[in-house]
């Protein structure tokens, strides 16, 4: 990501934060519902990562955007269950759409994704300490996964798919996401024309 673009992007993700703190309860729409459920949220992941984090324990990470995408990362849940029972799970989505899967999805600690700004990523990996932090279909965050990579948690995307139609194959998508797709450890894309898609996007070909 250019410099300005930086700027650019830290600047809507804390606008996005200020927000939280403006809209009425009660706002109706997704958009509206999303910020008012943010209110609060560094205090929230601070609180679970003082009572809830065993730090003597792996954490799994698993963000899904929304419904679709949750329902793509619960098998991947489930196994860890099943195969590491002694790996603590985060689970987070960004749409208000998911709220109610998320509390089926038996992870140890869920909420919504914090907006994507450096300091709220720095909170939200301090609180989660996570071993590994997964993506679901697309929704990898730049601010975020340059604070994990810098804190060497290992980032991997599953069920990858990129439209040939998504923003992400623009010239804007492309510099916002690059260095997030390029810092990924490991890719499971849902077809080979994805793939091809993800490596143009950033990611790694090995």
């Amino acid at each position: 990501m250019t410099p300005w673009l930086g700027v650019a992007y830290g600047a809507v993700a804390r606008t996005a934060e200020l927000l939280t703190l403006v809209t009425p309860s009660g706002t109706p729409g997704k958009v509206g519902r999303g910020f008012v459920a943010r209110r609060g949220i560094r205090q929230r992941y601070r609180a679970w990562g003082a009572e809830g984090r065993d730090r003597s324990r792996p954490l799994l990470w698993v963000h899904a955007a929304s419904v679709g995408e949750g329902l793509m990362a619960l098998p991947l849940l489930q196994g860890v269950r099943r195969a590491l029972p002694n790996v603590q799970i985060a689970y987070t989505f960004f749409s208000p759409s998911a709220e109610s899967l998320a509390t089926q999805m038996g992870a140890d600690f869920s909420d919504y994704l914090p907006f994507d700004s450096a300091s709220s990523a720095r909170i939200a990996l301090d609180a989660l300490d996570p071993t590994a932090l997964v993506f679901t279909k697309g929704d990898v965050w730049p601010a975020l996964v340059r604070a994990a990579a810098a804190q060497n948690v290992r980032l991997a995307l599953v069920s990858a798919s990129i439209p040939a139609s998504s923003l992400r194959t623009s010239t804007i998508g492309m510099m916002l996401t690059r260095d997030a797709y390029r810092a990924l450890d490991a890719v499971g894309a849902a077809s080979a024309d994805d793939a091809k898609r993800i490596v143009a996007a950033g990611a790694r070909a090995d």
